[in-house]
């Protein structure tokens, strides 16, 4: 059974979706055939893994299932986000050298170029990606095909909306028969204003960034380490007794003082909290808050939260290290 006949089983929907990312992230491989492929692999790595754990570590069964589920979902959304941050990738580098493009362009145009000429020598080795994407513009234009379809082709293969604006404003001023070099130098202008705003803006929040990643990577390591500490010593000096009990007051009566009544004893009883219990909550709400604080930094400096995905293994590390080593650290400097 061939990984495109695995991959027919996924619903449309998610196959049609991974074909564009593919596309849009400069993967050339046949999407069925890389979704097959991934479909199965997640599955292998997921069953070996939760093997491995209820065979070799004697976790139980509802254990392993989960480790099962957690693994293959893990690989997959790694997979994905992986194909989408390349075609983010790729977005940013276009629309970072477009304005020079669109007034290279112009200039070639105004030299007396035709379009379709203007286009296939504003493609530059140092463009990359885009210098493809308007060499095969150009010779769709040269062969025949109309200005609208060869232009558009390039909004297909890089998913970018300032990208598919501009493409739409150049189609639209060749076939009202405008002055396009002048369209395209005012079209470049506008965007490296839009570019020094968005540059003003994560300058403005930088401090808003800075606190974040201080309050998820070290503030809240260093006080779960601190305060998980504080309950293993607690429990291990209340461990000590199993009752302490106050004596009645009778048996402590002092001569010349009047009695006010009697206490009856009360006791200390040992801590109920089970340290390690703790410790586990303590790792899973630093993941959960490394997590969330990483897409929140994503949403504050680039707009969006998928962009925050590249910050949340590093503050899972950044937290996770700081936490045991606080722990460890509290351990030897007051150690009784």
């Amino acid at each position: 059974m061939s990984y495109m006949s695995i991959a027919k089983i996924l619903p449309k929907r998610v196959r049609v979706g991974y074909n564009k990312l593919l596309v849009y992230s400069g993967v050339r491989v046949a999407g069925e055939r890389f979704l097959g492929f991934s479909f199965i692999f997640g599955l292998a790595l997921a069953a070996t893994i939760s093997y491995v754990l209820f065979v070799l570590m004697g976790i139980g069964m509802t254990m392993a299932l989960i480790a099962f589920g957690l693994t293959y979902g893990i690989f997959e959304g790694g997979v994905y986000m992986r194909l989408w941050m390349r075609s983010d990738s790729r977005r940013s580098f276009v629309e970072g050298i477009l304005p020079d493009a669109l007034q290279i362009m112009a200039m070639n145009i105004r030299a007396g170029m035709t379009t379709d000429r203007a286009i296939i020598l504003t493609a530059r080795p140092e463009f990359g990606v885009f210098e493809e994407e308007l060499k095969r513009a150009g010779k769709k234009m040269m062969s025949g095909a109309s200005t609208r379809d060869a232009m558009l082709g390039i909004t297909e293969r890089i998913k970018s909306r300032q990208l598919e604006t501009t493409i739409k404003l150049i189609i639209d001023g060749i076939e009202s028969g405008g002055e396009l070099a002048s369209l395209l130098e005012q079209t470049a202008s506008d965007i490296q204003n839009t570019k020094l705003m968005e540059k003003e803006v994560k300058a403005n929040v930088l401090m808003y960034v800075i606190f974040i990643f201080f309050a998820v990577g070290i503030g809240a390591p260093l006080i779960f380490g601190i305060s998980t500490h504080l309950v293993d010593v607690l429990t291990e000096q209340m461990s000590h007794f199993d009752k302490v009990k106050v004596p009645d007051y009778e048996s402590t009566q002092v001569k010349g003082i009047v009695p006010m009544g009697s206490f009856s004893g009360f006791g200390i009883s040992a801590v109920s909290i089970d340290p390690d219990f703790l410790v586990f909550y303590a790792i899973i709400s630093l993941l959960m808050t490394s997590f969330f604080g990483g897409l929140t930094l994503g949403v504050i400096k680039e707009g969006s939260e998928k962009n925050g995905v590249k910050y949340v293994p590093l503050l899972m590390a950044m937290s996770m290290g700081i936490f045991f080593a606080t722990r460890i650290l509290a351990e030897v400097m007051f150690a009784i």
